[in-house]
């Protein structure tokens, strides 16, 4: 394992750095509103933006990979994501802010699934679940202690440096990823065939319409002509997609890996985690500033023990991996879910700051630690050749489902905001909207239960593998 670190360091270093611009900027859409002077629906793209970007080119990583190698597409990705990382801190006006950060997304896009490709050219089997459990720490750490670095970052030396101190870090690792990458092609035989334009197309569609659906339900209502359009429109594409790839000879995408032996298990347990996960990086944040009152910074140092905690939970996971089995791990991971969703519930402008470091720390543990069971039960059922493509199936199908989710979580409640307003107007203004968002939260994670009794039976209906 000694020989294989540096490279399991730079794995780890790129994926933290994709996956942590996901959240990175959420925490300071109020800041970027000040300082462009921009509504809270214009500012929310510099978000959307890089996550319906990552989603456009995930089913493209396979085939690109397959043409020119891994190692120079992992190259040709890492310095894009380079050079647009530095550019974003030189922004002028939100527009340029979102247009970058849509393209720093199409290349963090490519490198989630192929940090997660490269674990299973490199490594040996017998290495791959203590790599893996690395891998899915970063993937856990990034998004969740992003919003607390961005926030103390932008309160001391300003927004723009959330950018900046990245930028010589991702330097470092391009010159390792040069030097430790080896050369490995997938699919010598069919390596020539032509581009898939038609569905690359479809993909695109079908992800754009729903995440645009999705994202614009608040402004537009969930029962207006352009939400029903869009989601049909989407789920048509996206339906005509699958169907095409699946009996092409050579397709974009190989989705027949959805046919190996507890995959599509694995990409509903992923799914399930990150809904929750992400949901939660979302509201609660507000809640902390908006209901309890605390600045970016307290806000950011209570949201950062729970990935700080589950730093050690993961790798300890990947030791004894090969010894409880995935299935025993995920059942336990996905009743810690449940139990995440009932505290989160409860909490409201009276709970403790203790207590909502504790609910943090359960939600971290009953969705952030599914990455790696659930990852490494996948992968390994799916034949080396095919990895690339099947990393690029998850990663697409997860950040769609994240997209959809914040897009889904926010309309949610907002609308159980206003409802409860309605319901509490003869308390005062500011005890109101404290009860109001609190109630609307209660409702909201209850209601993602119902996701976890979704893993549990996913769980039940993945094969045993030794």
């Amino acid at each position: 394992m000694n020989r294989f670190i540096p490279i399991l360091v730079m794995i780890a270093i790129t994926n933290f750095a994709a996956m942590m611009n996901t959240t990175s900027v959420s925490i300071l859409l109020p800041v970027f509103m000040r300082e462009f002077d921009a509504s809270i629906i214009v500012v929310q793209w510099v978000v959307t933006s890089y996550l319906l970007a990552t989603c456009i080119v995930a089913p493209t990583v396979g085939y690109i990979s397959d043409r020119i190698s891994l190692k120079k597409t992992f190259l040709a990705a890492l310095s894009g994501f380079s050079v647009c990382t530095l550019l974003l801190g030189f922004a002028g006006n939100i527009y340029q802010l979102i247009g970058l950060r849509a393209v720093q997304g199409l290349f963090g896009g490519m490198l989630m699934p192929l940090t997660q490709s490269l674990i299973y050219q490199v490594f040996p089997r017998n290495q791959q679940a203590k790599a893996i459990s690395i891998w899915a720490t970063t993937n856990l750490l990034g998004p969740t202690i992003a919003p607390s670095l961005a926030g103390m970052v932008s309160d001391v030396l300003g927004w723009k440096f959330i950018f900046f101190l990245e930028v010589p870090i991702l330097l470092v690792v391009l010159g390792m990823a040069v030097k430790l990458v080896p050369y490995y092609k997938n699919h010598e035989d069919t390596v020539q065939h032509s581009f898939d334009k038609t569905g690359l197309l479809l993909s695109l569609v079908g992800s754009l319409c729903l995440l645009v659906a999705f994202s614009n339900i608040t402004v537009w209502g969930l029962c207006s002509v352009q939400v029903i359009t869009l989601t049909i429109a989407g789920f048509a594409a996206l339906g005509l997609f699958f169907w095409m790839e699946y009996h092409k000879d050579d397709p974009l995408l190989y989705v027949k890996v959805f046919g190996y032996e507890g995959f599509l298990s694995s990409v509903v347990l992923l799914c399930v985690g990150s809904a929750l996960i992400n949901t939660s990086n979302n509201i609660i944040p507000v809640f902390l500033q908006d209901i309890k009152g605390l600045t970016t910074t307290q806000s950011a140092l209570v949201m950062l023990p729970a990935p700080l905690v589950i730093m050690f939970i993961v790798p300890l996971m990947g030791r004894y991996y090969d010894r409880i089995g995935p299935q025993k791990m995920l059942y336990a991971v996905m009743s810690a879910g449940i139990m995440a969703c009932v505290a989160l519930a409860q909490l409201d402008a009276a709970t403790p700051i203790v207590l909502i470091i504790l609910a943090l720390v359960l939600r971290d543990i009953g969705s952030g630690t599914v990455n790696m069971p659930a990852t490494n039960m996948g992968m390994q059922a799916v034949p080396q050749a095919y990895a690339t493509h099947a990393a690029a199936v998850t990663s697409w199908i997860r950040q769609c489902v994240i997209a959809l989710v914040i897009g889904l979580a926010n309309t949610f409640q907002t609308a159980r905001t206003a409802h409860y307003m309605q319901h509490f107007a003869a308390l005062e203004e500011h005890v109101r909207y404290a009860q109001s968002y609190g109630a609307a939260m209660h409702d909201l994670f209850y209601l993602m239960i119902g996701c976890f009794v979704v893993g549990l039976l996913a769980v039940y209906g993945s094969k045993r593998r030794n």
